[in-house]
C-alpha cells in the first residue's frame, strides 16, 4: 500500500484509516514483527567458505541468523534529494537534469536533505516512536527511516501518519582476475597493457584505464593491504604515491576508522580505534576532523578514497559481534567477497600471482567502500543505507554482488530497487548480480529496469592440473587423471592413501573420509598423499588436515555428480591438490587400495582454448518474475566462474583466490562503465547500458568457436564485449520519468503519478519503456503489437541505419515482425523514433516462449542489437 503527497516535497495526504488499517494487517500476517530468512551466500563453497561452511555450522548447532531486534522502513512522501523538482517553499530544487549527476554537496541539497531529516524525526515523534529506536535516516536515493522494535501500537500510528506511504519488514541479504581482462579484450601484449580495449580510453593501456571514475562497492568491505588496492608504486608500502589527489568535487566521500584501522583506509597510528559512535576518527575529502580518542596521524589512501560500515540493522556493534564473532566492526574485510569484487572491478594492474599479472576492469579507477554485509549476509536496511551514502559521496557507478535469498525479487517496488532507481535518476550506473538460484527458470534477481543485471559465464582460461596413479599389481598400468588445481610445484611420487583407510582412533568414519579436522593418523598419512571426499567442510580445511597430519598432497574428490557440488575449484591449499569430478571417485577408491599404490601430482598449468563462454548452472535465469516478464532480465553476462582476484588472508585463503558466482560476473560490467564513462563523461546510466548490450555477442570465442551458448534468459543480450562496446552506433537511453510511467503500467500503485498515462496510455505500456531487450509476455494471437522504441545516433559523424530481423526456432514460423522505418540516418546526437510490429501467428503455440532480435547495421561498421522475446497468451498485452 503507497500513498504519496499530491505535490512533490510538499504536505502529504493523510491516510484513510481503512487504508492504514489494511497496511497494519499485512504488516502482522506473518506473525508480528520478525526478522527475515537464513543466509544464503552468491559464491560457491570456495575455500574459505560458502555453503559448506554454512552447513557444517548448521549442523553443529550454530545460530547463523541470531534475531537481537525487529527492524522496519519507514517510507515518507517527499521525493529524495536524488529526485526533488523543487515546491517545498524556500527550497531549491536538487534533482539533476535528465542524463545529468546529482551535485550531492551543493547547499540545495544540503538544505532540502535537513528538511527530509526534520521530518522523518517528527513522523517518528508523530508516531511516539522514541527517537533512540530510530536507527536508520535516509535523504538521497530513498525519504524514510527504520524503527526498531516497534508495537503493534506503533505500527498502527505510523501507517496513520501524514506523509508515510509504506512500511516494510527488513530482510536479510545476501553476498551473491588474471586472465579475465585479456579474455575480454582490455589487456593486450604492450606495456601496461596497451594493445586492447584500454587504448580506446587512454593510449597508455592500463595506465589511465578508469581514471577519474569512483566505483562504490556494497559488500563485506575490503583488504587494505592488498597490493590491489596500494596507491604506491611498485604496491609497498614506501613507494611513491602512484595517484592524483582526487577533488572533492569530483568525490566528497568520507573513511570511517574502527577496529584494526591500522592498515584501514585511514592509516592511523594507533592499532585499534573505537568505532565513529563511540567516539574515533573521521576522515573526510577536504580535511581530517578528529573527535574523542583520535589517534595523532592519519594519511587517507589515493586509491580507496572512501569507506564506511553500516550495522545498525543488524544491531550495532553488540548485535555484529553476537552473530557473527569473527567479524572486526570497521571496513575490513574478514569473509573475503567484497575484497574479490572491489577488486575484480578496479584492483590496480600488475601485482603478480602465479600465473600471471592480476588486473581489475578499470584499474585506475578510486574506489570507495560500503560495509552493509556482515559474514556474508547483512540487514536490507544497512544496504539501502549504503546506496544512500554512495549517491551523497558521488559515486560514479555501484557495484551490487548481492541478492535478496534462494527467490528472485519479485517487485520492481522493493525498497532497495526503489534506492536504485533514485540512484540511476542521480546519474549513478548500478551493476547488480543476477542471483545464484539458476538453473530453473524464472530465478533472476534485482529486476529493476534503471540497473544492469548480470549473469555469470565462463572464460577460456583453465587451470588444470594432473595425478598419476601407480601400483605395483600384476598388469597394473599407470593412469593419469586431470582435473583443478592450483600449485605451481607438484607432489611425489609418494604413497597413494585413500583417508578412510588412515582415521585416527575413535574418529567417525564419514568424517575421516572427508578429511576432517584431527581425524587422521599422522602414522597412517606421514609422506602421503591422501584420497579426501568433498564435502560439509571448507575444502582447504580438508587440505590443512593432510599437512597437519604430515601428508605431502592431496586428491578431492566429489561425491556429487550433479548440483551445487559437482564443480571442480581452484583453492589455495597448503598441500598440492588435484580436485577431481565424482566419476573419478571408485577408480581412486580401487588405486588406493592396489599394492604398493603411489601418486604424483604435476605443478598446474594454464589452459586457455576451454570452450567458452559457458552459462554458469548457478546464474540465475529469466524470464523475469517481477511484472509479470515485463522486462528482459538478465541483462547480459559476464565472467564469473574460476575469476581470480584478491581475498581476504583473514578468511583462510591466500592473498588472491578464485571464486565462481554472478558475483564475480557483477563487478567486471561495474568496471567496464566505469570505463565508457570515463570515454563518453555526458552519457546516462541508461546510455552506458545501453551500449554494453546492444554490443554484446551469443556464440562461442573459444574452444570450437561458433556455437550458441544459450538463450535470451540465460544471458539477455549476450556476453559482454569490451572491445565492441566503445562503438555501440546507436543507443536506447530513458530517464527516470519514463521509469515512474513505466511503473504505472507494470505495479501501479495507490498515489503513484500516473496523469501521463490518461493523456498518452501506450506511454505508460511496459513494453514501451526504451529499453535495449523487448519482452513481450502476453501477445493476442492474430492480433499486431506496436512496440515503441527511440534510438540516438552516438557516432562521430553522420551515417545511415538499416534494421534486420532475426527469428530462432518456433518463432521463425509463428511471429511476424516489422520495424519502420526499416532505414534512416542520423548525424551524430540526433534522434530516431521507431516503430517495431510483432505479431503471433493464430497458430501460434500458448504460453511458450519464442526468441528473436532486431539488428541496426551501420554504415560506419556497428551493429546494435536488441534480443526480443515474447508468448503468444489468451490474455491481451
Amino acid at each position: 500500500m503507497v500513498r504519496r503527497s499530491s505535490r512533490r516535497g510538499g504536505a502529504a495526504v493523510r491516510p484513510a484509516g481503512l487504508a492504514a488499517a489494511v497496511l497494519l494487517l499485512l504488516l502482522l500476517a506473518a506473525g508480528g514483527p520478525r526478522t527475515a530468512d537464513a543466509v544464503h551466500v552468491l559464491a560457491d563453497d570456495a575455500g574459505a567458505g560458502g555453503r559448506a561452511a554454512a552447513a557444517a555450522a548448521a549442523s553443529a548447532g550454530a545460530n547463523t541468523s541470531v534475531a537481537l531486534f525487529s527492524l522496519y522502513i519507514v517510507r515518507l512522501s517527499g521525493d529524495p534529494v536524488a529526485a526533488y523538482e523543487g515546491g517545498v517553499p524556500g527550497l531549491a530544487a536538487t534533482a539533476a537534469a535528465d542524463g545529468g549527476r546529482l551535485r550531492a554537496r551543493s547547499a540545495a541539497a544540503a538544505a532540502y536533505a535537513g528538511h527530509l531529516e526534520a521530518g522523518a524525526a517528527a513522523a517518528a515523534a508523530a508516531a511516539g516512536v522514541p527517537r533512540g529506536r530510530v536507527l536508520h535516516t535516509f535523504q538521497y536515493a530513498l525519504n524514510g527511516f527504520t524503527v526498531a522494535d516497534p508495537s503493534p501500537d506503533e505500527l498502527a500510528r505510523l501507517a496513520a501518519t501524514p506523509g508515510v506511504v509504506s512500511i516494510s519488514r527488513d530482510r536479510r541479504v545476501f553476498a551473491a582476475t588474471i586472465t579475465t581482462p585479456r579474455w575480454l579484450g582490455l589487456a593486450g601484449a604492450g606495456r601496461d597493457g596497451a594493445g586492447g580495449a584500454w587504448d580506446s580510453v587512454s593510449p597508455r593501456g592500463a595506465a589511465r584505464a578508469g581514471e577519474g571514475q569512483v566505483i562504490g562497492v556494497i559488500d563485506t568491505g575490503f583488504t587494505p593491504e592488498a597490493p590491489s588496492f596500494s596507491d604506491r608504486r611498485g604496491f609497498s608500502p614506501s613507494g611513491r604515491i602512484a595517484f592524483a589527489p582526487l577533488s572533492a568535487a569530483v568525490f566528497a566521500g568520507s573513511c570511517d576508522a574502527g577496529e584494526d584501522s591500522a592498515a584501514s583506509t585511514c592509516k592511523c597510528a594507533r592499532a585499534r580505534v573505537p568505532a565513529p559512535a563511540q567516539g574515533g576518527r573521521r576522515c573526510r575529502a577536504r580535511a581530517w576532523r578528529p573527535v574523542a580518542h583520535a589517534p595523532a596521524r592519519c594519511r587517507r589512501s589515493r586509491k580507496v578514497v572512501g569507506c564506511k560500515f553500516f550495522n545498525a540493522g543488524l544491531g550495532g556493534a553488540r548485535g555484529v559481534r553476537k552473530q557473527e564473532p569473527n567479524e572486526v566492526i570497521s571496513c575490513r574485510d574478514v569473509g573475503g567477497h567484497g575484497t574479490h569484487t572491489a577488486s575484480t572491478a578496479a584492483g590496480n594492474y600488475g601485482p603478480a600471482y602465479k600465473f600471471g599479472a592480476v588486473s581489475g576492469m578499470a584499474p585506475r579507477a578510486r574506489l570507495s567502500i560500503y560495509k552493509t554485509l556482515w559474514g556474508g549476509s547483512g540487514s536490507l536496511a544497512d544496504v539501502v543505507a549504503g546506496v544512500d551514502a554512495a549517491v551523497a559521496d558521488g559515486v560514479d557507478v555501484i557495484n551490487y554482488s548481492v541478492a535478496g535469498s534462494d527467490t528472485p525479487t519479485y517487485s520492481f517496488r522493493e525498497v532497495v530497487m526503489a534506492a536504485f532507481m533514485q540512484a540511476a535518476r542521480a546519474g549513478v550506473f548500478v551493476s547488480a548480480a543476477a542471483g545464484n538460484s539458476g538453473p530453473d527458470p524464472a530465478t533472476v534477481d534485482n529486476p529493476g529496469p534503471w540497473l544492469t543485471t548480470v549473469a555469470a559465464a565462463s572464460h577460456n582460461r583453465r587451470i588444470v592440473a594432473s595425478v598419476t596413479l601407480r601400483s605395483t599389481a600384476p598388469g597394473g598400468e599407470a593412469s593419469t587423471l586431470t582435473g583443478a588445481g592450483f600449485q605451481t610445484v607438484g607432489a611425489g611420487p609418494a604413497p597413494l592413501v585413500a583417508a578412510r583407510a588412515a582415521g585416527a582412533p575413535g574418529a567417525a568414519l564419514i568424517d575421516v573420509a572427508r578429511c576432517f579436522e584431527g581425524t587422521l593418523d599422522p602414522a597412517k598419512v606421514r609422506g602421503a598423499i591422501v584420497v579426501c571426499d568433498r564435502g560439509l567442510s571448507q575444502r582447504v580445511e580438508k587440505s590443512a588436515e593432510v599437512k597437519r597430519a604430515g601428508g605431502v598432497g592431496m586428491v578431492l574428490v566429489n561425491v556429487d555428480a550433479t548440483g551445487d557440488f559437482a564443480s571442480l575449484n581452484l583453492d589455495d591449499h597448503p598441500v598440492p591438490t588435484v580436485h577431481l569430478p565424482a566419476e573419478h571417485r571408485a577408480a581412486l577408491a580401487a588405486a588406493a587400495a592396489a599394492p604398493g599404490a603411489t601418486a604424483e601430482i604435476g605443478a598446474a598449468r594454464v589452459d586457455e582454448t576451454a570452450l567458452a563462454p559457458q552459462m554458469a548452472d548457478i546464474s540465475g535465469r529469466g524470464p523475469c518474475v517481477a511484472g509479470g516478464g515485463a522486462v528482459l532480465k538478465p541483462d547480459l553476462a559476464a565472467p564469473g566462474v574460476e575469476v581470480i582476484a584478491a581475498f581476504a588472508p583473514a578468511a583462510g585463503s591466500g592473498p588472491y583466490t578464485s571464486l565462481t558466482g554472478t558475483s564475480m560476473a557483477t563487478p567486471h560490467v561495474a568496471g567496464l562503465a566505469a570505463l565508457l564513462r570515463q570515454k563518453y563523461p555526458t552519457w546516462s546510466p541508461m546510455a552506458v547500458k545501453s551500449a554494453l548490450m546492444t554490443t554484446a555477442y551469443q556464440t562461442t570465442r573459444t574452444g570450437t568457436p561458433g556455437l550458441a551458448f544459450g538463450d535470451a534468459f540465460d544471458y539477455g543480450a549476450g556476453h559482454v564485449d569490451a572491445m565492441r562496446m566503445f562503438t555501440p552506433g546507436l543507443v536506447f537511453d530513458s530517464k527516470y520519468s519514463d521509469w515512474q510511467r513505466f511503473l504505472c503500467g507494470a505495479e501501479r500503485a495507490v498515489g503513484d503519478r500516473c496523469g501521463a498515462c490518461s493523456r498518452d496510455p501506450d506511454a505508460c505500456k511496459p513494453h514501451n519503456l526504451n529499453t535495449p531487450s523487448i519482452a513481450l509476455p502476453r501477445l493476442t494471437p492474430g492480433t499486431p503489437l506496436v512496440v515503441r522504441r527511440t534510438v540516438t545516433a552516438v557516432g562521430a559523424s553522420p551515417a545511415s541505419f538499416t534494421a534486420s530481423v532475426q527469428l530462432d526456432g518456433d518463432a521463425a514460423t509463428h511471429l511476424r515482425v516489422s520495424v519502420d522505418p526499416p532505414t534512416f540516418t542520423l548525424a551524430p546526437g540526433q534522434t530516431q523514433a521507431l516503430a517495431i510490429t510483432v505479431e503471433a501467428l493464430p497458430r501460434a503455440p500458448l504460453n511458450v516462449y519464442m526468441h528473436g532480435a532486431i539488428t541496426w547495421a551501420g554504415d560506419a561498421g556497428t551493429t546494435t542489437r536488441v534480443p526480443l522475446v515474447a508468448q503468444a497468451s489468451a490474455a491481451s498485452p
